[in-house]
């Protein structure tokens, strides 16, 4: 009985437990019921689940989205003459899918196939039969959908894609498919090509994109490149377009064009002169600049060894120089300093023409000083007048200028005429240069004659800008517009003088003066007497050129290269009113007894240029001038500051020796002219600029930057003189006094 009852107790609690278990169970589904449909109601109601809006998220599954491409700038010459122009190229491809099909016809690489593919591949575009094969194959096994060639499958021009469409067309074959890229064509291959550079594509972040890795196309990579655009479209089931569904969310942006100074036919005459001399001498390398005396202008510029930025043809050259030379590598210049040195002393006073010296060797502190013809038996030791030292290029005669001129005045003088300091051409990357030491009186002796001296070969062309120029230094440029080809709109490039560093009087002396290295048949060194004629010349003109021979540095600064030089030539023409100033240099010839080597590039492109002169650009109809939105340049530094500043087609001048700009005379977003005086104060030590032909307004703007008083005196427009010369150092608090007047 007793287990009856405890039998019958246990059924009661069990019946008791599903019943509660039952309850559990309900009251769960009843309180899961209420919450689903307290959130259906939710979604229902407001159309969101977790904050995010199904309608939006069922609109971006049907919605897609396109990159409107903005075009990139083009670059041209003086006279619209295209340097630059974009085309497309294409990259093939090999579709491997069986799934490729419509139909019954078949649009997939068959395997079946393979070796005629790989056989029109290899004709049209150079991809060995073989590697093709092998790429397809592998692409077979591991299941791929498509397979591209490697490099020698992009970069295919629209008549290599017609090549292999057409091959396929005649035998009947599917699979080869091509992607449009954009790219640039350089017509005129070999042409200024370190100036001009190329572009490439970013293949690892945007296929489709292409960037400047070099010369104009890397640094006016803002100017140029333009800004893409955004259209958004729906989608139907399979992915495409509906028609007539497309909006512009934002429009595209193309690229400026920049307006180059070279002109076409002169820079064309150059580059087969240099390409001949290139053969002939078989140099380390070669440079040559034409600029206008006048307006500072790079009329032509070349250097070899060179590339053809189309086909890429040099770049794989070892020996291509990488740097776009005239700016960017310093070097001693030799002789042709020996311009600036009699200007320098010729300003101060002490060249005196028919004063005479001992010409052949000069022992400074315990180095021997030689003239190149002081091993001579014939000539040894001799008397000389200064002028034959001149048109002789003697080292000694250079050593007696800078005594009496002296190492501080002439040191100023170097920066005066702008050495050691860079150009901010827009260029980038460009070369300061290295002065002397006052502290090394050696050094400063042989930098008279170009020696112990860093330049660059755009520095010298401003330097002798101010001999060719009456005195007013030129900032020499490579661009002379920049076009929007939006709103035609444009900012072209002004002359710009940026220092005084000698008289009008010194300037037409110096020239006069160095007629005589040609006209001097004795001791001129641009005569030779084996050949009896003048080695330099332009009939019907006369011209005022300064060879030069230097010493070439070791790269560890502990010496030179043993008989290796660097060849140079300068010439300023015509003497009475100069149109041109060219530069030319042989690093290491071949074949350096060739006394007319230099000739043979000068002669027949200043008789072009002398000839034919410079067609000035012919305006369609006038444009509108593009204001500039100063940007913000605090923080940046000096250089960056500068070169960006020319981007805009601003002056910029620095103010402090330090490494950051400070202060800027213009608040960014203030909309200003083009080739406005802009001044940047950096950190560091202040030294006075060249105010000479400034207007008032921008020296009141100087003194407020750089905290000075000013006290004007005179009547006039611009600054004629001013009491604490350029490159001296200045305080904070110190008077100017600036004389205002009219320059000649």
């Amino acid at each position: 009985m007793k287990l009856f009852k405890r039998i019958n107790a246990g059924d009661l609690q069990l019946a008791d437990n599903r019943k509660r278990v039952g309850k559990m169970l309900f009251y769960t589904t009843l309180v899961f019921f209420v919450i689903c449909a307290y959130k259906i109601t939710k979604i229902t109601i407001t159309g969101k689940i977790g904050g995010i809006s199904l309608k939006q998220q069922t609109q971006e599954l049907y919605k897609g989205r396109r990159v409107i491409k903005a075009k990139r700038g083009l670059i041209y010459d003086r006279n619209g003459k295209p340097i630059v122009e974009n085309i497309s190229s294409y990259s093939v491809k090999a579709i491997l899918s069986k799934s490729f099909v419509k139909g019954e016809k078949k649009f997939y690489a068959q395997e079946k196939d393979f070796y005629k593919l790989a056989s029109i591949l290899d004709k049209c575009c150079g991809i060995k039969k073989e590697n093709a094969i092998k790429i397809m194959e592998k692409g077979v096994k591991k299941n791929l959908y498509q397979v591209e060639f490697g490099t020698k499958g992009r970069g295919l021009t629209l008549n290599d894609r017609q090549k292999i469409q057409q091959k396929m067309q005649e035998q009947e074959l599917e699979g080869l498919f091509f992607d449009e890229h954009p790219g640039r064509h350089y017509p005129n291959g070999e042409f200024a090509s370190h100036l001009i550079g190329y572009t490439k594509s970013d293949e690892k972040k945007e296929e489709n994109k292409i960037f400047g890795v070099f010369g104009l196309e890397n640094a006016y990579e803002n100017v140029l490149a333009g800004k893409d655009g955004e259209a958004i479209y729906e989608k139907n089931l399979t992915g495409n377009m509906v028609p007539g569904t497309q909006i512009v969310k934002k429009k595209s942006i193309n690229g400026k064009d920049l307006y180059t100074t070279l002109d076409l036919r002169l820079q064309s005459r150059l580059e087969i002169l240099m390409e001949k001399a290139q053969k002939e001498q078989r140099p380390e390398n070669m440079t040559a600049i034409l600029m206008s005396a006048k307006t500072g202008e790079v009329l032509a510029m070349s250097q070899r060894p060179s590339f053809n930025p189309d086909t890429k043809k040099g770049l794989a050259n070892k020996s291509m120089n990488w740097k776009n030379i005239p700016f960017q590598d310093n070097y001693e210049p030799g002789s042709t300093m020996k311009i600036i040195t009699t200007a320098v002393a010729q300003n101060e006073g002490k060249f005196h023409p028919n004063e005479t010296f001992i010409a052949g060797a000069r022992t400074i502190y315990d180095k021997l000083i030689g003239d190149w013809d002081y091993n001579d038996q014939r000539v040894g030791i001799h008397q000389k007048t200064f002028l034959q030292g001149l048109a002789s290029s003697s080292n000694v005669a250079m050593t007696y200028l800078e005594d009496k001129i002296g190492d501080k005045l002439f040191n100023l003088y170097q920066q005066r005429f702008g050495f050691g300091q860079f150009l901010d051409n827009g260029i980038g990357q460009e070369a300061y240069g290295n002065l002397p030491k006052i502290e090394n009186p050696l050094d400063m002796t042989m930098s008279a004659f170009g020696q112990s001296i860093d330049v660059t070969g755009m520095q010298m062309m401003r330097a002798i800008s101010a001999v060719s120029n009456n005195g007013a230094m030129l900032e020499p440029h490579v661009v002379s517009k920049i076009v929007s080809p939006n709103t035609k709109a444009e900012r072209k490039v002004a002359k710009e003088v940026v220092a005084y560093p000698i008289t009008k009087e010194t300037a037409q002396k110096t020239r006069d003066y160095l007629t005589q290295v040609v006209k001097d048949h004795e001791y001129g060194l641009g005569y030779s007497k084996v050949l009896e004629k003048e080695l330099y010349q332009v009939p019907g003109y006369n011209i005022s050129p300064k060879t030069g021979t230097a010493q070439v540095a070791l790269p560890n600064g502990t010496g030179y290269v043993a008989n290796h030089y660097l060849h140079s030539i300068a010439i300023i023409a015509p003497t009475e009113d100069p149109q041109f100033i060219l530069y030319v240099t042989i690093k290491f010839p071949g074949y350096s007894d060739d006394v007319e080597m230099l000739s043979k590039i000068t002669n027949p492109l200043l008789k072009q240029a002398l000839e034919s002169g410079t067609k000035e650009p012919k305006e369609e109809k006038k444009r509108a001038t593009a204001k500039v939105s100063v940007p913000y340049y605090k923080g940046k530094s000096p250089q960056d500051a500068e070169n960006e500043a020319r981007h805009d087609v601003l002056q910029p001048v620095l103010v402090g020796d330090g490494t950051v700009v400070k202060e800027q005379s213009i608040a960014a977003k203030t909309k200003v002219q083009p080739n406005t005086k802009i001044i940047f104060r950096a950190n560091g030590k202040m030294q006075m600029p060249d105010i000479i032909g400034w207007r008032k307004k921008d020296i009141d703007t100087l003194a407020k930057l750089m905290n000075i008083d000013v006290k004007y005196s005179g009547k006039g427009v611009v600054a004629i003189a001013q009491s604490i010369g350029s490159y001296l150092d200045i305080q904070e608090g110190e008077q100017v006094k600036v004389k205002m007047g009219k320059l000649e």
